[in-house]
C-alpha cells in the first residue's frame, strides 16, 4: 500500500504497476497454498461452501491473525482498469474449468459476506464505499475475496463436474438453467493450474 499525499498525483502507468504488483502477490500466494498441501485429491477437492463454514471458528481465528488494512489516503482507481483486473481473474477460472461457475459465484458471495464487516470495521466508519470498484479500499477487499475463492477452488479440482448454465428465455420469462457436464483438460496437471491461471490473467491484462 502506498501513502500518496494530497499534492502528489501518480500517473496512470504507475498506478497500473502498483495494482498489478499487488495482484502478483495474491497469485503467488495461491501457488504456495497449492504446492505445499500434502492431502489426497479427494480431501482437497472443494465442496460448495456454506455460510456456516465461511464464518466458523477457524475462519474467525484466521481473520484475527491478519494484519489490519492500512488507513491511508489513496487516489481512486481507474474504473475500467479495476473491472479489467476482476474480470480477467474470473474469466481465467472459467477457462480452466476448475469449478462450476455457479458454485464459484455462490462461494465468492459467501466469502464476501463473511469478510465484509470485519474488513469495514478495521478501516473505520466511512473509509470505504461498498460496491465502488474505483475505491482502492473496496477494490482491495473484493480482490482479496475473489482470490480467497480462487485459492479454495484451484487446489486439486475435479476433472469432471456438472455446471448450471443459463438458458436463453423470452422477455419477462423467469431465468432457467440447464445442467451441463464439464470435463477439464486432462493434459493439464493440477500442480500447474496456479501458474497457468497466472499466465491467462497476465495475458488478458
Amino acid at each position: 500500500t502506498n501513502n500518496w499525499s494530497l499534492h502528489r498525483q501518480p500517473t496512470t502507468q504507475l498506478m497500473m504497476k502498483q495494482h498489478i504488483s499487488r495482484r502478483r502477490l495474491m497469485i503467488s500466494t495461491i501457488s504456495s497454498i497449492s504446492v505445499s498441501a500434502g492431502l489426497s485429491q479427494s480431501a482437497l477437492a472443494a465442496p460448495p461452501l456454506t455460510a456456516e463454514e465461511a464464518d466458523n471458528f477457524q475462519a474467525r481465528f484466521e481473520r484475527g491473525l491478519r494484519s489490519k488494512p492500512a488507513r491511508v489516503l489513496r487516489q481512486r482507481m481507474n474504473i475500467d482498469f479495476a473491472v479489467l483486473l476482476m474480470r480477467s481473474s474470473y474469466n481465467a477460472v472459467d477457462e480452466l474449468d476448475i469449478v462450476a461457475m455457479d458454485q464459484f459465484q455462490k462461494d465468492f458471495f459467501l466469502i464476501r459476506q463473511a469478510e465484509y464487516q470485519y474488513y469495514s470495521d478495521s478501516l473505520g466508519v466511512g473509509a470505504m464505499q461498498q460496491g465502488d470498484l474505483a475505491d482502492p479500499n473496496y477494490f482491495d477487499f473484493i480482490s482479496f475475496a475473489q482470490y480467497a475463492t480462487i485459492s479454495r477452488e484451484i487446489v486439486n479440482p475435479p476433472a469432471v463436474f456438472e455446471e448450471q448454465q443459463p438458458v436463453e428465455v423470452g422477455e419477462g420469462q423467469p431465468q432457467r438453467f440447464d445442467a451441463v457436464v464439464v470435463r477439464r483438460d486432462p493434459a493439464i496437471k493440477n500442480s500447474d493450474l496456479p501458474r497457468i491461471h497466472t499466465e491467462i490473467v497476465g495475458n488478458a491484462i
